[in-house]
């Protein structure tokens, strides 16, 4: 790849809601995708960039073909 495909993602607190939500709930058997919806969508570059800000760190970056 070159970095430019996304990932749907959503805050951990989002996800425990979600689980504590099914946990609590009577339905048992069903299929649920959790995510952060269309809003929430960010390249893996912008997350190397994102962590890159927050650790003050860059990470050697390897490209598949």
């Amino acid at each position: 790849g070159n970095g430019k495909q996304v990932r749907d993602v959503l805050y951990v607190k989002d996800l425990v809601k979600a689980f504590d939500l099914f946990v609590r709930s009577k339905i048992r058997h069903s299929i649920y995708n959790i995510g952060g919806g269309p809003k929430n969508v960010l390249s893996l570059l912008e997350l190397l960039n994102f962590l890159n800000e927050k650790l003050n760190e860059r990470p050697e970056i390897k490209y598949s073909k």
